[in-house]
């Protein structure tokens, strides 16, 4: 697939755009973006620096994150969290009442949200019983009509990462006619190569990244979108011109640099090794019926009783995720957490088990 038809298969409007890109600018007299001269009232110390100016990612932070994400500074795209980069997606590759996404459920939401939203038409063809992802189903689905396909690797919420082998084969039977679009959300926890080493191979390739969730600043709101230099150059032209917030940048700033980089990737390791000794617990329990593998910070858990338990556990000042789905309707996504929430988890889980446990 050519650069050319990547563009083809944007919205016509989106193709004649000409993007606005702000872009670094030196030691100067700032007088071009009628900005205040004076740093904001009440905020003092290192949140006070350059707040009175319209933030530019800077090019050494760029450089720094693209090769975090073994990609090209042109290939790097940096959003309001990946859900921006999915809505940023729609608006680019979907026309109103004409084109149309790929999803498999159960996953990740916002995929038939942002679909939804731009008009298009949704296509659900269901993860197997297994929860692996229905390749043969999905790359016989692709037609004239389809835009984009969302692959979830790992899958929210079902924890299992979809191989390279699978998305190559997606790759190639979307090519001309659609991207295909990896969200690695949780990437920092899977075992498998990035799919970002695909796109040097594949123009109409997406990779969804996130820093919320292995670089713990999901109050920060930061995301990235790796792809070819053109598709990137498409997605950009339908953001905001000043997207990312000085705070955001000032902690990403912070957050890859080597030694924190370093910190994350241990805490990664940590969180896995916790993750299984947790799974391993939970199986034993009477109330569980099934514990599924995970590549991701959180497991899924079928219960004999899921609605039981997660008020239970809601009565206990513990949270998890529950679904209205019915596939899904005895499961409950639990997050793995520090060691001594784990451990509350199980405690309580420990109290209620002959309650819940058909027992």
């Amino acid at each position: 697939m050519n650069h050319d038809s990547v563009t083809a298969l944007a919205r016509p409007e989106i193709r004649a755009l000409s993007p606005y890109r702000p872009r670094p600018r030196p030691d100067a007299i700032l007088l071009d973006n009628n900005e205040s001269p004076y740093t904001p009232p009440d905020v003092g110390g290192d949140l006070a620096i350059d707040m009175n100016r319209y933030p530019v990612v800077p090019e050494g932070l760029l450089t720094r994150i693209a090769a975090h994400y073994g990609v090209a500074t042109d290939e790097l795209l940096l959003t309001r969290g990946s859900d921006d980069g999915i809505d940023a997606l729609c608006r680019t590759f979907c026309r109103a009442g004409a084109d149309g996404v790929i999803v498999t459920p159960p996953t990740f939401g916002m995929y038939a949200v942002s679909a939804r939203i731009q008009g298009a038409d949704v296509r659900e063809i269901p993860l197997r019983e297994d929860f692996s992802y229905p390749v043969d189903e999905v790359a016989a689905a692709i037609d004239d009509g389809t835009r984009m396909v969302f692959a979830c690797s790992p899958n929210n919420p079902t924890g299992n990462t979809v191989p390279l082998d699978d998305i190559r084969r997606l790759c190639e039977a979307a090519s001309g006619r659609a991207l295909v679009i990896v969200d690695e959300a949780y990437g920092e926890f899977m075992a498998q190569e990035s799919a970002a080493t695909l796109i040097p191979e594949f123009e109409n390739l997406a990779v969804l990244r996130t820093a919320s969730k292995g670089m713990a600043l999901a109050g920060a709101r930061l995301g990235f979108l790796l792809g070819s230099a053109t598709l990137v150059d498409l997605v950009q032209r339908v953001l905001p011109p000043y997207p990312l917030p000085t705070p955001t940048l000032q902690a990403a700033r912070r957050t890859y640099s080597d030694g924190a980089l370093d910190i994350a990737a241990r805490r990664a390791k940590e969180l896995m090794a916790r993750r299984d000794e947790l799974s391993a617990v939970l199986a034993g329990n009477p109330a569980v019926k099934k514990v599924w593998p995970s590549d991701a910070n959180y497991l899924l858990v079928e219960f004999s009783d899921a609605a039981a338990v997660s008020k239970v556990l809601r009565e206990k000042g513990i949270l998890v995720r529950a679904f209205d789905t019915p596939r899904l309707a005895n499961s409950l996504r639990i997050s793995v957490g520090s060691a001594a929430e784990n451990r509350a988890l199980l405690e309580a889980l420990a109290e209620i088990d002959g309650q819940v446990s058909g027992e």
